[in-house]
């Protein structure tokens, strides 16, 4: 074959990539590495760090002030110290070596600084490389800390209270209930979650029929669903209990029915024989 006007001859299957190429393709990949939303850093089995993008740095500057970050397992030795014996024990040829490793960054842990948390997954890529992946998780944790110390506090007001609270699936009806509800029920110790119809068995017989249309009504139609009834305990003690439920919505659909329960014997002087 003769050579074309440029001097060169055409490519052909078997020819190496020319090194402007392959210059080319590792510029590409760094900036891919560089336009990541989340943080990746490929290194060796023994953690020596081959490739990082910018992301990555910027989330782990708080362990990079006191360690280099050329060794991946070094870096996350104050957060993982066992990433390397993972890594060591995962003797396939490739494969997730582990996923969702919550990491709190020193940073996080002092009063007054904001929380940093990222998420960690190792990918073994072959017998020699890992890749792994940071993301920023801390609004989702912090929202997360913020719904528990929500749950906390609310706890503590019904307990305080004595208001015990309960839910009810509308579609299979299991029903759901805390200590405190099964105490306005006359039962010493938690009982296991149940059916609703377990709650309507404990209303008092000339109260039932009442307080089961109303509440079926509000699962089914989606609303609220308020009723003063007497109930027997298990030591056939009548008592009042005020309930009072709503039923919570999703993309206009019922999803559950919320509610609470108070024992309200005091406030009726004539006692519980009379409706």
């Amino acid at each position: 074959m003769s050579p074309d006007h440029t001097g060169g001859t055409p490519d052909t299957p078997g020819d190496e990539p020319s090194p402007a190429a392959l210059l080319h393709d590792h510029a590409a990949l760094l900036a891919f590495l560089n336009a990541s939303p989340v943080g990746l850093v490929q290194a060796d089995l023994n953690g020596d760090v081959q490739l990082i993008n910018s992301v990555t740095a910027m989330l782990l500057l708080p362990l990079a002030s006191t360690r280099r970050m050329d060794n991946l397992y070094d870096l996350l030795a104050t957060v993982v110290p066992d990433l390397r014996d993972r890594v060591e024990m995962f003797m396939a040829p490739t494969g997730l070596v582990c996923d969702g490793l919550r990491l709190e960054l020193p940073q996080g842990r002092h009063h007054g600084a904001p929380l940093q948390v990222v998420s960690l997954r190792v990918v073994k890529l072959d017998d020699d490389r890992i890749m792994a992946m940071f993301t920023d998780i801390s609004r989702q944790v912090q929202a997360e800390r913020a719904r528990q110390a929500a749950e906390q506090r609310l706890q503590f007001s019904l307990q305080a209270a004595q208001v015990g609270d309960w839910a009810i699936d509308p579609v299979s009806g299991a029903l759901l209930r805390s200590p405190l509800f099964d105490s306005c029920l006359g039962h010493d110790t938690p009982q296991p979650d149940g059916h609703i119809d377990d709650l309507l068995a404990a209303l008092h017989p000339d109260d039932r029929d009442a307080a089961e249309a109303g509440l079926r009504s509000a699962l089914a139609e989606g609303g609220e669903w308020r009723t003063e009834c007497r109930v027997r305990r298990p030591d056939g003690q009548l008592r009042w209990l005020r309930l009072q439920g709503r039923v919570m919505t999703l993309t206009g659909q019922p999803t559950r029915m919320l509610g609470v329960a108070l024992d309200t014997t005091p406030s009726h002087p004539q006692g519980v024989d009379q409706a």
